[in-house]
């Protein structure tokens, strides 16, 4: 089973899956992290991504990433984050293409094999956010959504959707500055646009991040029981 919790950076993803992740663990499942294995995220293409799966397939619920980010990728996105929108299509496009690929890897070595185990599944982000970010920096949309055509659907896609004038703030703090999208308003609207869209298409739920942390806790408890995976529905 695969819960996936997406958004815009700033919404409270993190956040919430932490508290998501006690109420397993209050129920008797036992519960692990990708935090607990690396800070980061970051790895070099073609190392053994199977130690992963090994330090994981011995927890029952797990707060996983669509994808880790290659060196590769990190490097190409260091240059984008950087740049006005739209202004380089063939490095985002290269971008695209270097995201894709850390996922393919990811899931074949990491996810799958989870997946395959009954294990359950909370995935921060998921390919949703790739298409609307790298839809942002000026990628064509439709080619996106393609691109990601025959990957797997999550048992329930929740999108914690908030204000662009929130985001902004947000983000603002985390001293960066290379998250070009929350710089102004209109950069931080085109991005929740592509999110929007997105959601409209695939039918996904939305969850309104606007609301205090323990009401947008209930609100996601409500839809996962909807689902029957809610803490103290689910049954491994």
């Amino acid at each position: 089973m695969l819960i996936t919790i997406f958004g815009p950076d700033g919404a409270g993803k993190t956040t919430q899956i932490k508290r998501l992740l006690k109420a397993y663990h209050d129920e008797g499942f036992s519960t692990a992290s990708i935090y607990d294995v690396m800070l980061n995220f970051d790895y070099n293409v073609g190392s053994d991504l199977s130690k992963y799966y090994n330090y994981f397939k011995d927890f029952d619920v797990i707060h996983i990433r669509f994808r880790l980010h290659s060196l590769e990728s990190n490097i190409i996105m260091s240059i984008l984050e950087t740049i006005p929108q739209g202004t380089d299509i063939k490095l985002t496009a290269l971008s695209a293409y270097t995201s894709y690929y850390s996922y393919i890897q990811w899931h074949k070595y990491v996810l799958e094999p989870l997946l395959a185990d009954g294990k359950l599944l909370i995935c921060d982000k998921y390919y949703y956010d790739d298409v609307a970010t790298k839809s942002a920096f000026g990628c064509p949309y439709k080619w996106l959504k393609k691109m990601y055509y025959d990957t797997l659907r999550p048992t329930i896609g929740l999108y914690m959707q908030q204000n662009a004038e929130v985001l902004m703030q947000r983000n603002l703090h985390r001293g960066d500055g290379r998250i070009i999208h929350y710089q102004n308003i209109i950069g931080t609207e085109r991005l929740l646009y592509y999110y929007e869209q997105i959601v409209a298409e695939e039918n996904l739920t939305i969850i309104n991040a606007n609301q205090q942390v323990e009401s947008i806790h209930d609100d996601i408890l409500s839809e996962l029981e909807k689902v029957k995976l809610a803490p103290k529905q689910y049954n491994k």
